[in-house]
């Protein structure tokens, strides 16, 4: 397990001081409804003792007093940690005991603390400009996407299998991560947790489950832009975005702009064209023409081949988004490919790294934490 420790090359030790301090802060808050004859360690202590240690790739209660016990000095020296680390034992009994209930009062303050932490990974402080320009901050995004957490779900225990929602940023921060309700899916997570992200000048790329009327309007409310993929889950939308680039290829005409890459490699060639239709021709009125998707800038079609040993493979993909045509099919389909990052470099990872997803701690609390500061392993 990897030990949490300042790292002033990613976080100077004034900010990670400043944002425990919130952390603590916010954990005090939360209701201690144990015995009080029982107590031994404030509440605010050994949740940021299960947190902390999760954000380190701990897995279990075992995993969390190991993390407890190694910078013992400089958790007391931040004030979370008093003259006694817990147990295992210890831990473990407040999953157990308070697990469902504790996260339905910490989600809602720890949600508080992603906007913070974002901010500080951005080189941001709290007031003060980010000093960037509008083609600075395009470079910036956010891939939203969900998963199942493998061996989560128990039949004989009557467990259901849990599914979480992440948000990663393309410098590999993973900003957000929360259970899918009981009652709910993929989009009532993402409705309920999308405002607690920094959203102004990032480019939020959703794949179809989030392309929404409502989720798209949430963004660009925020300052933000929106890229999101169409499938028939909007059927007139996709519907029309099927014949205005259909039209386009048979009357010759010439898209606002088209981006073409070839790459070979691994036993495979693979051929990308993205062609992006806009501007003030009446186009996106034919594609939108009740005007439901807020401040919509373009409309994107990535058409894939894939070469294996001979055999070619044809993917078409269509998506929308509110940036400018200005800003280019080149751009637009790094963002398109970027979006997959999610999927490569972290919910692979969590199914592939041993024990990962199948934590002991599991059961007890499944990962539904909106999280605050953690890195993808």
């Amino acid at each position: 397990m990897t030990a949490i420790v300042p790292q002033p090359d990613v976080f100077p030790e004034a900010t990670v001081r400043r944002l425990v301090d919130d952390l603590r802060a916010n954990l005090a808050a939360i209701p201690d409804h144990r015995d009080r004859r029982g107590r031994v360690y404030p509440l605010a202590s050994l949740l940021a003792i299960h947190l902390l240690a999760a954000v380190g790739d701990g897995n279990s209660p075992e995993d969390a007093a190991d993390f407890a016990r190694d910078p013992a000095a400089w958790l007391r020296g931040l004030g979370l940690l008093g003259e006694r680390t817990p147990s295992a034992q210890t831990l473990r009994r407040l999953l157990r005991d308070r697990g469902p209930d504790l996260l339905a009062e910490l989600q809602p303050l720890v949600a508080q603390l992603a906007a913070a932490c974002e901010a500080a990974a951005a080189g941001e402080e709290e007031g003060e400009p980010a000093g960037q320009s509008e083609a600075e901050a395009l470079r910036e995004s956010c891939a939203v996407d969900g998963k199942s957490v493998r061996r989560s779900g128990d039949a004989a225990r009557g467990l259901v299998r849990t599914h979480i929602v992440s948000a990663r940023l393309d410098n590999g921060l993973t900003v957000g991560q929360a259970a899918v309700p009981d009652q709910g899916n993929e989009l009532t997570a993402l409705r309920q947790r999308l405002p607690a992200l920094v959203l102004k000048d990032r480019v939020v790329s959703i794949d179809a489950m989030g392309c929404r009327t409502d989720v798209a309007e949430t963004i660009a409310d925020a300052d933000g832009w929106y890229r999101l993929a169409v499938t028939d889950g909007e059927p007139n939308l996709h519907a029309n975005l099927q014949r205005d680039f259909a039209y386009l290829d048979r009357s010759g005409a010439v898209a606002h702009d088209r981006h073409e890459t070839v790459e070979r490699g691994h036993g495979r060639i693979e051929h990308r064209t993205c062609t992006i239709m806009g501007g003030p021709h009446g186009i996106l009125e034919e594609i939108d023409p009740d005007q439901r998707w807020t401040a919509l800038g373009c409309a994107v079609r990535v058409v894939a081949e894939r070469t294996v040993r001979g055999h070619t493979t044809r993917a078409v993909r269509y998506y929308i988004t509110n940036l400018p045509v200005d800003t280019g099919a080149a751009r637009i389909a790094d963002l398109v490919r970027g979006h997959w990052a999610v999927e490569n470099s972290l919910h692979w990872v969590l199914d592939d790294a041993p024990g990962r997803t199948a934590a002991a701690c599991a059961p007890a609390m499944p990962p539904a934490t909106w999280r605050v500061c953690g890195a993808s392993p």
